[in-house]
């Protein structure tokens, strides 16, 4: 275990946890925090452990579930340390422990008061930040109270002021150069078979103050991604800017010698935001269509994803696509707990409940209506300009797609701005009880047993403007960005576990201490079934200096109810896809059957015409990411095995001695 205190968290001088726990060797492979534009831009962190993935860590506080999994809704005025495991230890936890757990312990038997502030701005003179809290506290016989507000700013910096940034680049071959995506503003359009000799190439873009209503080499060149790629990179932010406003209240009231009530209570509200590069706008990429007989269409063929004839273009006039972020998290866990003596071993027990609810509001700007952009059958006139059938705007009309930095384009580009607002709801509650104790004493000490159950209900509420509303069929929107679903639901969980830490030996020539500990938590889903993980570590000390250990522990993880601020697992939809290299079925003729180049290939001909486009012009595909529940499939929980062998060497200096903690199942710390 790691334990990083609370004198190591104030010296880091971070204004946000999520920035603290990133910094740890344990933290690796992809991690979201503000730093990340594209995917990010909310103001949150995540905790990502062991490299598989942040929604295969648990983050807990105080030993309970942090709803939102974002270190960054935890004030860090409120911690007194945090613990990090990282093992697998869904036996003791359950769902989501695949990678470890983090636990952030709050501070308690505070007194006094303290005011704290913080600036900077990076060397560059850009990125400003400021923070400021105020925490107070106050400790009695009777109990103690402890509350604090907080508030902290980081300002936006541009990828255009950084010169690693600044430039996409694109990979051919063996040859690197600033490129970037072929939803390029000079458009990259398919040409038919019929003027494709005149170019000695497939795919055009219009030249520089080229007329797009006559098809010639003095209009239009042969696209190259070298020179007509666009450079999305500088419009995109090395780091978001963000506000964070919260609060936190913890507090303890002894009842009696044995029995205390006890509250934990988080809130936190966090306003950032995000730029994209200008909407993309093509057959292949939003779904648009233009019509053969449109007035600015010169080409004698309709374009659509159904003729497979394909064009792309950038919408520049649109401005950057931006969202601003408004998200609110509240985490309450309040209950009791106390302490007992049976058979002259101490015992303490907890019961309490445990809520989470966050609302994240996304409010989406830059985007163009493409249903409103008109590319239908319409007449060209003498004066260059489109008359178009009744009841189209005369200023959607002059749309010409084939050149979309005309006046009249961006004219008409303007007036299909939209902004639309999409809302995530998510909310968990937990019931919780849980005991633990000694049960008897062996001669290398007591052996100690917890107890618990847990009862907790996920859901989650998705509500998007319409025009971001996916049509699954096509994996596009209205807006032709940042499509989702509209979906809801949730399930419940019942959880029972046990563990047993059983101390062997102790104080003997080569073993100082060797303990043993077992543990098994067996669930119920009441959409996946049935779930039960165990659990077996060792711990051997054979010098006071040296600790070794291992752990064998099965896990498991539910597919994902609440994952705000983005849609989920099980109701999730949206569109995106990496850029595809390669595709094993270019020039398919057939393989045995059974195999997996059979199975990839089973809906392309056998004749050898079969070539991907999107390898051809490297070039991102459209596709569908959908949850299980709207997609229909029968998803079920990931299971596995995790082995963890670890050594600690730390050698004691002074004469003070050492101890070393363990943490007790499913009991704060």
């Amino acid at each position: 275990m790691i334990t990083i205190d609370r004198a190591q968290i104030t010296a880091s001088g971070k204004m946000t946890l999520g920035d603290l726990i990133q910094q740890l060797p344990a933290m690796t492979g992809g991690n979201v925090n503000p730093q990340v534009n594209n995917g990010g831009g909310t103001g949150a962190s995540t905790v990502n452990l062991r490299g598989l993935g942040s929604n295969r860590t648990l983050v807990l506080v105080n030993g309970r579930r942090l709803m939102s999994k974002d270190p960054n809704a935890i004030p860090a005025e409120a911690i007194d340390r945090i613990e990090v495991l990282p093992t697998g230890a869904s036996a003791t936890y359950g769902s989501d422990a695949i990678g470890g757990v983090v636990n952030f312990i709050l501070r308690k038997d505070y007194q006094g008061a303290q005011f704290s502030a913080s600036v900077g701005e990076s060397d560059r003179g850009d990125g400003d930040q400021s923070g400021y809290s105020f925490t107070f506290g106050q400790t009695t016989d009777k109990g103690s109270i402890m509350a604090g507000i907080n508030y902290s700013k980081q300002d936006g910096v541009s990828a255009a002021e950084r010169p690693f940034s600044v430039n996409a680049v694109s990979i051919s071959g063996d040859t690197a150069f600033v490129g970037g995506s072929s939803s390029t503003p000079v458009g990259r359009i398919q040409l038919p078979a019929s003027l494709a000799g005149q170019f000695g190439c497939n795919q055009v873009s219009l030249n520089p103050g080229g007329n797009s209503q006559v098809v010639s080499t003095a209009n239009y060149h042969c696209y190259a991604a070298a020179t007509d790629a666009y450079n999305y990179a500088s419009i995109n932010m090395d780091m978001t800017p963000q506000e964070h406003t919260g609060g936190f209240v913890t507090g303890e009231y002894h009842l009696n010698d044995d029995v205390s009530a006890y509250l934990d209570a988080i809130y936190q509200k966090t306003s950032s935001s995000f730029q994209l590069a200008p909407a993309v706008f093509g057959t292949d990429t939003t779904g648009a269509t233009i019509d053969q007989n449109n007035a600015f269409n010169p080409f004698g063929v309709a374009f659509n994803a159904g003729t497979g004839n394909q064009f792309r273009s950038r919408l520049l006039a649109a401005g950057p696509r931006m969202a601003s972020v408004g998200r609110t998290e509240a985490q309450i866990n309040t209950g009791f707990r106390g302490s007992f003596t049976l058979a002259d071993q101490s015992w303490n027990w907890d019961v309490g409940f445990n809520y989470g609810h966050s609302s994240t509001v996304t409010t989406s700007g830059g985007l163009v209506d493409q249903t409103a952009l008109y590319t239908g059958p319409s007449t060209l006139n003498a004066d260059g300009t489109a008359t178009c059938p009744a009841g189209v705007s005369p200023v959607l009309c002059q749309f010409n797609p084939f050149d979309t930095n005309s006046a009249n384009s961006k004219a008409a580009i303007q007036a299909a701005l939209v902004n639309a607002p999409s809302n995530v709801y998510d909310i968990e509650k937990t019931y919780h009880a849980g005991i633990n104790g000694g049960l008897f004493n062996l001669p290398a000490g007591t052996v100690q047993l917890a107890l618990g159950a847990e009862y907790r209900k996920d859901y989650e509420h998705a509500i998007p403007a319409p025009q971001l509303q996916i049509d699954n069929t096509t994996g596009t929107c209205i807006l032709g960005s940042q499509c989702i679903s509209a979906a809801q639901g949730g399930y419940s969980t019942k959880s029972v576990y046990g563990e047993v830490f059983v101390p062997v030996l102790s104080n003997l020539p080569g073993v100082k201490s060797l303990n043993v500990t077992i543990g098994d938590r067996y669930s119920k889903l009441s959409k996946f079934g049935t779930n039960n993980s165990l659990k077996l570590a060792v711990e051997w000390k054979p010098i006071d200096d040296l600790l070794l250990r291992g752990t064998m522990a099965e896990v498991f993880r539910a597919p994902k109810v609440s994952s705000s601020p983005t849609i989920s697992e099980l109701y999730g939809s949206g569109s995106s896809a990496p850029l595809i290299g390669s595709d094993p079925c270019d020039g398919y003729t057939g393989a045995p059957a059974g195999s997996s180049l059979a199975l990839a290939c089973q809906n392309v001909p056998t004749d050898g015409s079969f070539r991907d486009t999107f390898v051809q012009s490297r070039t991102q595909a459209a596709t569908v990411v959908q949850g299980a529940a709207i997609a229909g499939f029968p998803i079920k929980p990931e299971q596995g095995k995790s082995y963890d062998f670890g050594l600690r060497l730390q050698p004691v200096l002074g004469a003070g001695p050492v101890h070393h903690g363990r943490p007790v199942a499913g009991q704060p710390q």
